[in-house]
């Protein structure tokens, strides 16, 4: 409103201007009276044809023919003659106006105030625009300076982020590579570490194989060289058990008489008396004698087969075929002959056949006594071997 305000009141004064310039430019007209002033009615002499016009005279540049000066026509009394007229006496001139000047000159000085006020207005507008221009123009610069900040701080908050994003792919990049070459280390590493334990396997395996073909072979030589000791051992021993079993089938004999004679003794005579056919047993089967309660070895030997041919008459036990069991009993006798207590001290591995032989030390009723008191342990061997 303001700016529209201006424009109008620059519009009015720029109107009041342009008028007094238009009043100021209408000038009045002024008329000389001291020039004086020739009127010549020019006459022709010539009487005119019929039909024609008279002719002007060349130069002739006098007012036309009409007018209140105009000269009269010629009538039938001149014939054509031209009578001068007088010359009419010229007005006075009309005497100046005062007011009408004085107005004009007041309407002249109004308008140029007028002008001035206006180029006054029109340069506080012009001012008032130019310093709204500058204004507009400084805060327009402000926006661009603001805008172009805004666009610089958006470019550098840009270039940031991609700068951060290049850090952070680079950062990224680096290590997926990283990643990379670990894993393909650790791949390499594990496929080396798989090669070499495949590889030591193999050859474990091949030196076990190796060893194992060597052992078989040392084995194999061992058992060539044990089997034929063992065949030769056995050679030895079968004519060894074959001496053994005919001295000992001769000896059992003797035994077996003596055990007659001894257990027909032992229910009057007493220990002296078994002690006595123990002796003489013993002497005949060619042991020895130790006699009158000597306790030798002989003595020994004679009622510990007593007291075993006495217990296996009661032993009774399952067929093991192809299997040689062997179990062995402690045996604790009285001075009386009882036995006090027994037990395994050698288990054959099968609970069958070590029962069978507890059975038959426990059905055992009574045994001679001892001849001595070294006699009152003995150890009864029971083998599946044995024939009954």
């Amino acid at each position: 409103m303001r700016y529209l305000s201006w424009l109008f009141s620059l519009f009015l004064h720029l109107t009041v201007v342009l008028g007094a310039i238009l009043l100021s430019n209408l000038d009045t007209q002024t008329i000389r009276l001291d020039v004086p002033v020739y009127q010549v009615d020019i006459v022709n002499l010539g009487a005119p044809g019929p039909g024609l016009k008279p002719e002007a005279a060349p130069g002739d540049e006098g007012p036309s023919q009409s007018g209140p000066n105009a000269p009269e026509p010629a009538g039938p009394k001149g014939e054509g003659a031209a009578i001068p007229k007088e010359v009419p006496t010229p007005p006075e001139p009309p005497k100046p106006d005062l007011a009408a000047e004085a107005a004009r000159k007041a309407a002249q000085e109004a308008a140029q105030e007028a002008a001035k006020k206006a180029a006054e207005e029109a340069a506080k507008v012009k001012a008032l625009a130019a310093e709204e221009a500058a204004k507009k123009a400084s805060e327009e610069a402000a926006r661009k300076a603001a805008a172009e900040k805004s666009a610089a701080e958006a470019a550098a908050e840009a270039a940031r982020i991609a700068a951060e994003k290049a850090v952070r792919e680079k950062a990224e990049k680096e290590k997926a590579e990283k990643e990379a070459a670990e894993k393909a280390a650790k791949d390499k590493a594990a496929k080396d570490a798989k090669e070499a334990a495949e590889k030591a396997l193999k050859d474990a395996a091949d030196k076990t194989a190796r060893e194992k073909a060597e052992k078989e072979a040392a084995d194999k030589a061992a058992k060539d060289k044990a089997d034929k000791a063992s065949a030769e051992k056995a050679l030895k021993e079968a004519a060894e058990k074959a001496a053994r079993d005919k001295a000992a089938k001769e000896r059992q004999d003797v035994l077996n008489s003596a055990l007659k004679e001894a257990k027909s003794k032992a229910g009057s005579s007493g220990a002296d008396d078994v002690r006595k056919a123990l002796a003489e047993a013993s002497k005949e089967a060619g042991q020895g004698g130790g006699g009158g309660g000597g306790g030798g070895g002989a003595t020994e030997a004679v009622y510990g087969s007593i007291v075993e041919k006495l217990i296996k008459q009661h032993w009774r036990f399952p067929q093991f075929a192809n299997l040689k069991l062997i179990c062995k009993v402690e045996l604790l006798i009285s001075r009386d002959g009882r036995i006090q207590s027994y037990k395994i001290i050698q288990s054959s591995g099968q609970g069958n056949f070590d029962n069978s032989a507890l059975r038959a030390v426990e059905e055992t009723e009574s045994l001679p006594q001892p001849p001595s008191p070294s006699l009152t342990r003995l150890e009864l061997t029971f083998n599946s071997q044995e024939q009954r």
